[in-house]
């Protein structure tokens, strides 16, 4: 890529922490501070909750991924006390997404906003390739090795859209996000994995088989989820509920969220050939579709047909679907 840096390494997890940390550096610290400052003044950070819950959660994690965090804290020369402060903060907040997918005759596709806090410090691509795991790339921030949006080797597509609820469950559903890609390779395998883990938070999640010419969207709860059914080839999604018994309070009414849903299925609902992806670009920056807040809003967007190993990529400038400099995704896995 060009305009996106993207950071590719490899190893097991002690050494890909190691390796990702040594190459950030001082950075990684520097932008984890401004991250945390930001989120503060965005919305107020409890600064005492995180110093006290923080670390004993990141523990918490699957041995693997807290191996590798502590390596990617030792790489970068900071405290590991401020790598689970990063994670856990993206805990205590609420977020916005919307997205679809479309069958057509050319393929199936994904469009995608990412809609959260701190416009300007996204766009960056972690490729992982972990020893005896499928090879995944991350969408993110720079330094991620967590995310809500990713792509693995096996051409298989899996993104989240953050859902209101919390529930006691083994693990956030960003963990579970680089999980499911790490280890599956078909909409089946991601959905044996749901039926067989407990999330602490709900979404909904997006995935397309591009071997297969598959593609699912199962609504989750923490234990329990639904998959939903397309509406004439195609599935649209944002942040309420569609199933009652999934949601922790039982409300499913959203109206910001609604409508940005609604809009999206009656713009895809007249194309009748669609022209790719400039009409799906242009359907994910729809004035009622994308959010421009100042401190936040679609901080960036995707394009895919994974059965074409297709990815098109936006962040910067903000906002990401209107203004951003969409780019193709190349990279050598």
């Amino acid at each position: 890529m060009t305009k996106y840096l993207i950071y590719h390494v490899k190893g097991d997890h002690q050494e890909i922490g190691l390796t990702l940390g040594k190459k950030l550096g001082k950075r990684l610290g520097e932008n984890i501070n401004y991250y945390i400052k930001r989120l503060d003044q965005i919305g107020g950070i409890d600064s005492s909750r995180l110093q006290k819950e923080a670390l004993p959660w990141l523990r918490s994690l699957p041995t693997d991924y807290e191996v590798e965090l502590e390596n990617l804290a030792r790489g970068a020369g900071i405290p590991l006390q401020l790598v689970a402060s990063w994670l856990y903060s993206d805990m205590c907040l609420e977020g916005n997404c919307t997205s679809f997918i479309h069958e057509t005759s050319s393929g199936i596709w994904v469009g995608r906003n990412n809609d959260y806090l701190v416009p300007g410090i996204w766009g960056y691509i972690t490729v992982i390739e972990v020893k005896n795991k499928i090879p995944i790339m991350l969408f993110g921030l720079e330094g991620g090795t967590f995310s809500g949006t990713g792509y693995n080797k096996e051409r298989l597509w899996l993104h989240y859209n953050w859902l209101p609820g919390n529930f006691k469950g083994e693990m956030p559903p960003f963990v579970f996000h680089r999980k499911a890609l790490e280890t599956c390779s078909s909409v089946g395998e991601v959905e044996e994995m749901l039926k067989n883990t407990s999330r602490d938070g709900a979404m909904n999640l997006f995935v397309v088989d591009g071997k297969r010419k598959e593609y699912g969207v199962f609504e989750c709860s923490g234990r329990k989820y639904e998959k939903r059914k397309p509406e004439a080839k195609k599935i649209v999604g944002a942040n309420h509920f569609h199933y009652p018994g999934l949601s922790s309070d039982g409300i499913t009414d959203n109206p910001e969220s609604l409508k940005r849903e609604g809009t999206v299925f009656k713009l895809l609902a007249n194309l009748n050939d669609p022209q790719i992806p400039d009409d799906y670009i242009s359907i994910l920056g729809d004035i009622d579709v994308e959010v421009r807040g100042e401190d936040s809003g679609t901080v960036y967007s995707c394009v895919v047909c994974p059965e074409k190993d297709l990815i098109y990529y936006s962040a910067h400038p903000y906002p990401a679907a209107s203004q951003g400099e969409w780019e193709k995704v190349k990279w050598d896995w």
